[in-house]
């Protein structure tokens, strides 16, 4: 019993030498838009119709906290923000975009990390994570001359992805690191529920329902094709 417990408190020693803690993050943001002009001459008179593609902007942040129980072994979590916007256009000739939807959400998620090369200053790894995310969606549009906000209805996501990385030392402590987003294998589900309530005939009713979309395949959940940041070891 004795030789057994001096096992385990010398293998719990060895780990804990070898293991490093570390912090960092990613910082994403993307926007996509444009417009199309048709010309059409007939005889002296030249029109054009403009037509504009909706103004789509992702931002995500994602503060992270790990531990290396390795070289290669460690885990950790991450806990972040995320929107998307789009805006659509409602007034060609004026160009206002008034019309917005806006999805907002926080989650977290958990992660094992593998690294599977390291030539020196550069590491390559993968990570395999359960994300998490709550969310809600909201409306502003136009109605006359005033601004209106609905609410909208709320976001659940949940998933299984592998996302392989790289990173660079730059020195003792600090290492830059890119995801590849693009490049993930994974498993994701997304839930919209809405709730209506309305009076009819003196007598109020509810309706709820549910949207539930699958996704399976290379990059899914992945708005930001590659993300950026730091991390620091302590």
């Amino acid at each position: 019993m004795k030789k057994l417990l001096f096992v385990l408190v010398f293998v719990t020693m060895a780990v804990a030498s070898q293991a490093q803690l570390f912090v960092g993050g990613y910082l994403g943001f993307n926007h996509t838009g444009g417009n199309s002009e048709i010309t059409t001459v007939a005889g002296n008179t030249t029109v054009i119709d403009t037509d504009y593609s909706p103004r789509v902007s992702n931002f995500d942040i994602r503060p992270m906290v790990g531990y290396m129980m390795s070289d290669v072994i460690g885990f950790g979590v991450t806990v972040g923000y995320e929107s998307a916007t789009t805006k659509e256009c409602t007034n060609v000739e004026n160009k206002e975009f008034d019309a917005k939807t806006t999805d907002s959400g926080f989650g977290f998620a958990p992660f094992f990390r593998y690294v599977f090369g390291d030539f020196g200053k550069i590491k390559l790894y993968a990570d395999a994570k359960l994300p998490l995310v709550f969310g809600s969606r909201k409306y502003e549009h136009i109605v006359g001359c005033d601004l209106v906000k609905d609410k909208g209805p709320k976001l659940f996501e949940i998933g299984f992805n592998i996302v392989p990385s790289f990173s660079y030392q730059l020195n003792d402590h600090i290492s830059f690191n890119a995801e590849l987003g693009l490049l993930s294998l994974g498993w994701n589900q997304k839930k919209v529920s809405t709730s209506n309530e309305y009076e009819v005939g003196g007598v109020t009713i509810t309706e709820d329902s549910y949207n539930k979309t699958n996704n399976f395949g290379i990059g899914i959940n992945n708005r930001v094709p590659v993300q950026f940041g730091l991390i620091y070891t302590f």
